[in-house]
């Protein structure tokens, strides 16, 4: 499911998204999303692929939710502001068995 470079007007990323449980491939990169990330994307346990670079007002507040992609081979988190999910990050990066490419 492709969403990139769409213009969303700085709304929040929709709650829908978490339950598209079969969903493989999601890509909201340079969408202009706002807001947290939110955790309903721990939902989605079969993504492989997970693009939410380049959406400058859009950050985790941690990242628990991204211990339940246990598939995700690549994620890529640039540009996002991780201040708020403090030191532990890389631990919760590094509990993906799967990952191959994590960028940020």
């Amino acid at each position: 499911f492709d969403l990139s470079s769409n213009y969303f007007g700085g709304i929040r990323i929709l709650e829908v998204l978490g339950k598209l449980e079969n969903l493989m491939y999601l890509s909201l990169s340079n969408a202009s999303f706002f807001g947290e990330i939110p955790p309903h994307l721990s939902n989605l346990s079969r993504l492989i692929h997970l693009d939410i670079h380049y959406n400058r007002d859009l950050y985790p507040q941690n990242l628990d939710w991204v211990s339940s992609l246990s598939s995700l081979k690549y994620l890529d988190m640039r540009r996002l502001n991780l201040s708020g999910v403090g030191e532990n990050w890389l631990t919760a990066i590094n509990m993906l068995p799967s990952l191959l490419e994590f960028c940020f």
